[in-house]
């Protein structure tokens, strides 16, 4: 892992078809702080805390879930290993920074800029239109779910700034925020007479 100048390696091992590193290791590169208490590792970073369970692949990250390639796993000595994934799923949410992947089991960390994106509603008779202004230029990915619509913004973390005014509900429900992935995402919420969403880019 590079860090600045620095180059920084982990111990890796072996089990099955996949590479396992060493957290303990990766704690004391990237600043975290780890806690044990029998098969359940709790990992802690500025952005919130991690909850790894020996042996299953679904880490916990404050009131979210990040599903692994492959489960953590205990050794000897109580040494925690976890899968490569675990680097650019994981280490991202707790410390504010994201791992670029250079080439096979190299990495470099890099501190992440903020973005500040500026919600705008404006209501119409039959619709609603909700802006998002971003101060960085960033790919953003629209994806729609059952209940709601979600913007992705890459590259920074985004902070976000909502507006005053209040979405017509029967369209829109509420749009809201979600900090628990790498970056951070919008929700538009759908309202009782919700039809469809055509998205586009402007110009500026």
């Amino acid at each position: 892992i590079l860090v600045g100048e620095r180059r920084w390696s982990i111990d890796g091992r072996q089990k099955g078809d996949h590479s396992y590193y060493q957290i303990k290791q990766l704690a004391s590169i990237v600043g975290l702080e780890l806690r044990e208490q029998g098969d359940v590792l709790t990992v802690k970073g500025p952005r919130g805390r991690l909850t790894v369970i020996d042996g299953r692949p679904l880490l916990k990250f404050e009131d979210h879930y990040i599903l692994l390639s492959n489960p953590p796993w205990r050794g000897q000595r109580n040494t925690w290993y976890v899968t490569e994934d675990f680097l650019s799923k994981a280490v991202p949410l707790l410390v504010n920074r994201r791992l670029e992947r250079l080439s096979q089991g190299l990495y470099r960390l890099e501190k992440l800029n903020e973005n500040r994106v500026q919600v705008r509603v404006v209501n119409y008779p039959d619709h609603v239109r909700v802006v998002f202004e971003s101060d960085l230029s960033s790919p953003a990915r629209v994806q729609e779910h059952d209940k709601y619509i979600e913007i992705e913004f890459e590259k920074y973390l985004v902070r976000p700034e909502f507006p005053n005014e209040k979405p017509d509900r029967r369209f829109v429900s509420s749009v809201g925020f979600d900090a628990g992935d790498i970056y951070g995402s919008f929700q538009i919420f759908k309202g009782e007479h919700y039809h469809e969403f055509q998205q586009f880019t402007a110009d500026n």
